[in-house]
């Protein structure tokens, strides 16, 4: 199978602000992709609001309060840039996101639906197949394998969005998985300074059980960005995979980058499960629902520590 990508978005967040613009002291690009999100937050929010580099400045904005768990006011920084001129479909995959992240799934699939670009349809895609709506989520992941092969100059997210959806689509073609690498590896290329293309290629490395090849990989990421919160929840995984009682050291350092990082709440809840510790791992999961009440990773762990201490009305309540 031939490979796939996105057509490019105007003002991705990966462009750069002009440097020497009025208050804006430091790079934001450069503070977001190390970690400095306080400062990439007053950088991006400096030049949103006057209307420069929108809607890239917009993105970076959200994603760097998002970054820390600021989801609400990630949403209030997306309103303010459409205030200030930002097209609402640049920043529909970003609000859709964020949506998400709050358990708003029905708010979350309006804005996606609500922009034909490239990234909202990807956000649309997934939100419909970890729903149940597989059959609709499938033609959505498989449109992206033209997008890619009549495409050209993606950026890294858009190429980063082609792996995605290819690692969807693998579930019944396990030989596109070898094309979501390439796309990976493609969008590691177009912006070598981001360390998320790395992070999401380690895990489905770590998907795939090649634990060597996502190690290599989480390094370069986590030297780039030691606070960056998917990189460290992946190396939690990495290290419960090779049995390393390190996974709870990682993913604690997840969630003092993010303490609203949902599936890394619930993977520490499971990491409790596991050592017989059942009422840490319903606090940990119910400190999961308290920013996403949908998280099927955490009403699972509160129905299996409900099952493990003999709480039968618990465990129905939690799986119903």
């Amino acid at each position: 199978a031939g490979l796939v990508l996105l057509f490019p978005l105007p003002g991705c967040a990966q462009d750069r602000p002009v440097a020497g613009e009025p208050g804006a002291a430091a790079d934001p690009v450069e503070a977001l992709q190390t970690g400095d999100y306080e400062a990439a937050a007053q950088g991006f929010r400096m030049l949103a609001r006057n209307g420069n580099g929108l809607p890239g400045t917009g993105r970076g904005w959200a994603r760097a309060l998002a970054a820390t768990g600021d989801y609400d006011g990630a949403l209030e920084a997306l309103g303010d840039s459409e205030a200030a001129g930002a097209s609402a479909a640049a920043l529909a995959d970003v609000r859709g996101e964020l949506l998400v992240a709050l358990g708003l799934n029905d708010e979350a699939e309006e804005a996606f639906r609500s922009s034909d670009e490239p990234l909202a349809r990807l956000g649309l895609a997934e939100l419909l197949w970890n729903t149940g709506r597989r059959s609709e989520a499938e033609p959505i992941f498989d449109s992206f394998i033209d997008y890619y092969n009549s495409s050209a100059n993606l950026t890294w997210e858009e190429l980063a969005a082609v792996g995605r959806a290819l690692t969807y689509l693998g579930a019944d073609n396990p030989d596109l998985f070898h094309d979501a690498v390439r796309a990976y590896e493609e969008a590691i290329e177009a912006d070598p300074g981001d360390p998320t293309p790395k992070v999401r290629l380690a895990e489905l490395f770590l998907d795939k059980f090649d634990s060597r090849n996502a190690g290599g990989l989480l390094d370069e990421a986590i030297t780039r960005n030691p606070r960056h919160a998917r990189g460290l929840f992946a190396k939690a995984k990495r290290a419960r995979f090779d049995g390393s009682s390190e996974s709870f050291e990682f993913v604690r350092e997840a969630l003092e980058v993010n303490p609203r990082f949902t599936e890394a709440r619930a993977f520490l809840s499971n990491l409790h499960l596991e050592i017989g510790q059942t009422s840490q791992a319903e606090e940990e999961a119910r400190e999961a629902l308290d920013t996403n009440p949908v998280s099927l990773p955490a009403w699972t762990a509160i129905a299996a520590a409900a099952h493990l201490g003999g709480e039968h009305v618990a465990f129905e309540q939690a799986v119903d």
